[in-house]
């Protein structure tokens, strides 16, 4: 294989995120090893071997489904004592909301992690890149819980959204009038 130094240092990375995108969540580029064999003295080629090393504890590199997508778009640290939330089902996203101030529909078309998929992290990453095209939060972030089911191994995934400020929009009307001013 004719492999030159930048695509070697770029294959972990795209080791990582290939696996990252079926299933694999907790794969990570320390777990790629090379090994390189000069061969024969004298001849301009290297042999590159790749071992994908196991984790130190548990069973190997496990596959994740995704399980439960909740949403709270207006996640704030500091809640407000005595503020209801109500859970709303749209489509496969639990929707945990006190107003109306954004449509679940929006969210919905927003949010790429679809319940029973193989953990993929280019629907992380554009979850999370539509989201904050929205414009309308502060602070959009993503924390997964591990969940067994059976055999299986699920990631619940909690999609925190900080609106943004609301701002207000004033307009002042000034009129001056002067009688009796002649000019000229």
């Amino acid at each position: 294989i004719g492999v030159t130094g930048v695509q070697t240092c770029a294959l972990p990375i795209w080791i990582r995120d290939t696996l990252q995108s079926n299933g694999y969540f907790r794969f990570d580029r320390s777990f790629v090893e090379f090994a390189i064999d000069s061969g024969e003295a004298g001849q301009h080629e290297l042999d590159v071997y790749v071992q994908i090393l196991d984790p130190v504890e548990g069973d190997g590199h496990q596959r994740y489904f995704i399980g439960d997508v909740y949403c709270n778009p207006e996640y704030n640290l500091a809640r407000v004592p005595g503020l209801r939330s109500d859970t709303i089902l749209f489509e496969d996203i639990i929707v945990i909301t006190a107003t109306d101030r954004i449509k679940p529909s929006t969210l919905g078309d927003a949010i790429f992690l679809v319940p029973g998929k193989y953990y993929d992290v280019g629907d992380h990453t554009l979850t999370l890149r539509k989201l904050n095209e929205l414009g309308a939060f502060r602070y959009v972030s993503m924390d997964y819980r591990e969940r067994r089911q059976g055999d299986s191994l699920f990631l619940d995934a909690e999609v925190r959204l900080q609106p943004m400020k609301k701002q207000s929009w004033s307009v002042e009307l000034n009129t001056n009038t002067n009688f009796g001013t002649q000019i000229g």
